[in-house]
Order: structure tokens, then C-alpha cells, then sequence
């Protein structure tokens, strides 16, 4: 009894979970969509094409204190 009652449960769950996700992927890309339409069509940005080039550029990029960790490994 116990084991058709969990089997039952499990069936009626799965393809709510199942659409559950699908609904919650379509929602994401829909509104990525609606941001990347948005910034297509704003207007080109002038100062894009307006400046004087540099011919070079010297400097150091420095990263302090930054530890990335993968499955409770460090890198």
C-alpha cells in the first residue's frame, strides 16, 4: 500500500517538476530576450567613433586576496 501510494505521488510530481522547469527556462529567456532586443535598438553611441586613438598604453593589472575554488579544491 505504502509503496503504490509513493509511486503514485511520484508520478503526479515528475511532470510537474518537469514543467516547472521549462516554464521557469522559457520565463529567463524570454525576458534575456526582451533585454538583448532592448539593446539592440538603442541608438549607436557617438563617442564610439569620436576621440583620438592611443598609440599605447602602459600600466600593471594587479590581483590581490583572490582565492577560486573548484568542488573544495583551490586553485
Amino acid at each position: 500500500m505504502v509503496v503504490a501510494l509513493v509511486t503514485l505521488v511520484d508520478n503526479a510530481y515528475t511532470p510537474i517538476a518537469i514543467f516547472n522547469v521549462l516554464f521557469v527556462q522559457y520565463k529567463l529567456d524570454k525576458s534575456a530576450y526582451v533585454r538583448y532586443v532592448n539593446f539592440l535598438n538603442e541608438k549607436e553611441d557617438n563617442q564610439l567613433f569620436v576621440g583620438k586613438r592611443i598609440e599605447s598604453a602602459k600600466g600593471d593589472i594587479t590581483i590581490s586576496n583572490m582565492i577560486i575554488a573548484s568542488y573544495s579544491r583551490n586553485f
